[in-house]
């Protein structure tokens, strides 16, 4: 293990390019790092304050925002990034016109959301007020097509410095809230504060990159061609988040709000590991793009190894879990939360199969296979909800936990077996690959 360390800091000094997005990565990672600890504390404090009954409303509204978001985001996140690489279009009108097709489609997909929700779903008139609120916050999120560009121009350092600034404050205002016992309805308004400051630094940052709002272009043949593209990941999103957040639904119309806060208190926590191989994915996707184009054993090389870091990291990270989940439930959420304890132990185990995921999932972007990716989604999400039917009744909150943790694995198994055996030899070979790799390939470009 000594050695393979001293190997990786070898190549990191030896390659200039990979330095430069160590360095990305790293500022990424240190301000996930602040966010996943004062996130801990913040919604312990939430949770505790608010209850199992209104941290459900609480949760359950925002995963009714966070179902409309793969349609808004129109498939940019990993596509946007590629175009930008690749320098196919102009910065200007690449920005120009993915801004203002995520802007209406943001208040489009909101509106339709929040329709069905108010006439089919929500059941009082806090559950409204707090659902619209948070719809309000998400058009702001129209805005991250800027970061984007400087995920693709490896400059995590100013969209971290955005992100921290505007978390750190409106925890600072949900702690208040919580000291001064403001109302569940406060708590909703801080979302407003997050997003709106995000948006107001990076458009501060943009300008200060010798780019600004008044520059940006819209040209018809780049709105044609990322819908061309977007097509398939736009598909393939919903159904993912689908089969990530519709549990929480599913609970709250078969359980009530009380389990769903127990429910949500768990995955809350499992989520927030999510966050390493989600930096690392932003931050490591233009290289690795770079990669694929000119070197593809270079690339197979480096999304093995990372494929092979999230797995031990997220089994390790799940062993310990397993054996301390009551004191942690216990010390972060109260004795109100021990209920979720089970769930939390099981749902932890899903994030192994997440993190790898997440990597190749940016293969058939690069290849252009994007129809893979919308198969397994549909294929997750189809077999969460029958699951979730089936479990929910005779397991309860645990019943959703292996639905989700099934679900995230027939995916990956279902593409293997039906369409390219490959998918799965890499998935395998990736465990052991960063023990039998004997050395890292330097970049010298």
């Amino acid at each position: 293990m000594g050695k393979t360390v001293s190997k990786a800091w070898q190549f990191i000094q030896e390659s200039a390019v990979f330095k430069l997005y160590f360095i990305n990565t790293s500022w990424i990672m240190a301000e996930k790092i602040l966010r996943i600890l004062l996130s801990f504390f913040v919604v312990a404090a939430m949770a505790r304050y608010l209850g199992p009954i209104e941290f459900g409303i609480y949760s359950f509204c925002f995963s009714l925002v966070t179902l409309g978001q793969p349609i808004s985001n129109l498939g940019l996140d990993s596509l946007l990034v590629k175009e930008f690489v690749h320098k196919n279009f102009s910065h200007e009108e690449l920005l120009g016109t993915s801004l203002l097709m995520r802007f209406f489609s943001t208040i489009l997909v909101n509106t339709l959301i929040f329709l069905i929700s108010y006439f089919f779903v929500l059941e009082s008139g806090l559950e409204t007020k707090v659902l619209a609120i948070m719809m309000i916050a998400n058009i702001f999120q129209a805005f991250n097509v800027v970061d984007f560009f400087f995920q693709s121009q490896v400059q995590a350092k100013l969209s971290s410095i955005c992100l921290s600034l505007s978390f750190f404050s409106a925890s600072i205002l949900r702690l208040f809230l919580i000291w001064r016992e403001f109302s569940l309805i406060y708590f909703s308004y801080s979302l407003i504060l997050e997003y709106s400051l995000f948006t107001f630094f990076l458009l501060i940052s943009l300008k200060n990159h010798t780019l600004s709002i008044r520059s940006l272009k819209v040209k018809s043949h780049v709105l044609k061609t990322i819908i061309k593209e977007s097509i398939p990941l736009i598909l393939s999103g919903v159904f993912i988040v689908i089969y990530m957040k519709i549990d929480q639904v599913m609970l709250k119309s078969m359980l009530g709000n009380k389990q769903t806060g127990l429910y949500s208190s768990a995955v809350k926590l499992s989520e927030f590991w999510y966050l390493l191989p989600t930096t690392l994915s932003v931050s490591l996707y233009p290289l690795l793009a770079r990669n694929f184009k000119e070197n593809f054993s270079l690339y197979m090389h480096r999304l093995k190894f990372i494929m092979g870091v999230c797995f031990w990291f997220f089994l390790i990270l799940s062993l310990g879990v397993y054996f301390s989940g009551d004191f942690i439930v216990e010390t972060i959420f109260g004795v109100e939360y021990l209920g979720s304890i089970e769930t939390l132990k099981i749902h932890m185990f899903a994030g192994i199969v997440t993190s790898m995921s997440i990597f190749y999932a940016q293969k058939y972007v690069l290849e252009k296979r994007t129809k893979l990716s919308l198969f397994g989604a549909i294929t997750g999400a189809i077999s969460n909800v029958i699951l979730n039917i089936i479990l929910i009744p005779r397991l309860g909150i645990e019943g959703a936990a292996w639905a989700t943790l099934i679900s995230y694995i027939l995916p990956t198994l279902s593409i293997s077996l039906i369409f390219d055996r490959s998918i799965g030899v890499t998935f395998l070979k990736s465990i052991s690959y960063v023990f039998v790799a004997k050395r890292f390939t330097v970049d010298k470009n």
